[in-house]
């Protein structure tokens, strides 16, 4: 009798484990976004630009296909790119980017990017505005962005800016 009590108990503990673990799992966000920044810009300034971190955690590829900020007229998924002819750097809207499965894709100031037109205000250092991204086939996900100092590539812990 008391074999199969433990038998059951053991039964018991490695169930909790596995419902625990999946659990865990399920609270990981199929699609993040974070580490959020733009450099602050000038007062007459009339674009800016996002920079963030996705992390595809899913096993399907997804595909950012809109950005929207309170913080521009308009709002454009951009890439720069070294032009072939005469090898000087040039950037251009895209139509969408993908994000492979169980991969992570940076938007950084040599790559991809967040364009921001037409600013409605100048981007101060210290201020916070967000984005809303928007997917082919996920829900949208607004991300807080941190206004940084020009040029410097800030450091994070967690998603906080320090």
């Amino acid at each position: 009798m008391i074999k199969i009590h433990s038998l059951i108990l053991c039964l018991c503990f490695s169930l909790s484990i596995t419902l625990l673990t999946a659990c865990q799992d399920k609270n990981k966000a199929d699609l993040e976004a974070h580490q959020a920044y733009a450099f602050a810009t000038s007062q007459n300034a009339k674009t800016g630009a996002i920079f963030l971190t996705f992390k595809n955690n899913s096993d399907q590829d997804q595909r950012l296909v809109s950005a929207l900020s309170d913080s521009a007229e308009i709002t454009e998924i951009h890439q720069n790119l070294i032009d072939p002819d005469d090898g000087m750097m040039m950037m251009r809207k895209i139509k969408s980017l993908d994000l492979p499965a169980n991969e992570k894709v940076m938007l950084e100031p040599t790559g991809y990017h967040i364009m921001l037109i037409k600013l409605t205000e100048p981007l101060k250092k210290g201020d916070k505005i967000s984005v809303t991204l928007g997917f082919e086939n996920y829900p949208d996900i607004t991300v807080p962005v941190s206004v940084v100092a020009p040029g410097k590539i800030p450091k994070f812990h967690g998603d906080h800016v320090h």
